[in-house]
């Protein structure tokens, strides 16, 4: 699923808001779920905002890049220090905040290999980390790179339906080619 190509209803699964916190991280028990070392070795892909940190095809069967985990470099290897497997993300505390939000690029970087969810059930946080994912409001290249793909779909959407209609274009309205992004 591409993202972005949902609504946030579509996206969610008609869910309005997340019920209730967790009592405690499922990070740890989720990990450990998993057959060491945790990863795919050699599935590593650096985040571009944060080169400390990466994502890789998590270790079991089977193994899809539509289950990943999130790995924190420490000296000359990688650490996992969260997941997103089936239909539960976590993250290790000590790196929940961290900014670039790690969950966004972990659900995005898993999304694609996704389908659109029939149903979820989610906490408070996991319910805006999908939120973020769906829009996301950083000043990532990434982000503008988004945000600049939907918009420049919204122009082409309105000036191909001033032409289909026969419409004179306002001068004001008219955008060259660059502007359209094409």
């Amino acid at each position: 699923m591409i993202v972005w190509q949902h609504t946030l209803s579509e996206f969610m699964a008609g869910l309005g808001q997340g019920e209730g916190y967790s009592k405690k991280n499922p990070a740890g028990e989720l990990l450990a779920s998993l057959t060491p070392p945790g990863w795919v070795e050699g599935t590593e892909v650096l985040l571009s905002e944060d080169e400390a940190f990466a994502t890789a095809i998590a270790n079991r069967e089977p193994a899809d890049k539509a289950n990943q985990v999130l790995l924190h470099k420490e000296g000359d290897g990688w650490r996992p220090v969260g997941a997103y497997i089936d239909n539960m993300i976590a993250i290790a505390d000590e790196f929940r905040g961290h900014d670039p939000k790690l969950s966004t690029d972990l659900i995005l970087r898993c999304a694609e290999h996704r389908p659109l969810p029939e149903t979820r059930e989610l906490t408070i946080p996991g319910f805006k980390a999908l939120a973020r994912a769906h829009y996301p409001r950083s000043s990532a290249p990434w982000a503008r790179g988004l945000r600049s793909q939907r918009t420049s779909a919204r122009i082409m959407v309105f000036k191909t339906a001033f032409e289909s209609a026969q419409w004179p274009l306002p001068d004001k309205l008219k955008l060259n080619e660059t502007q359209c992004g094409q």
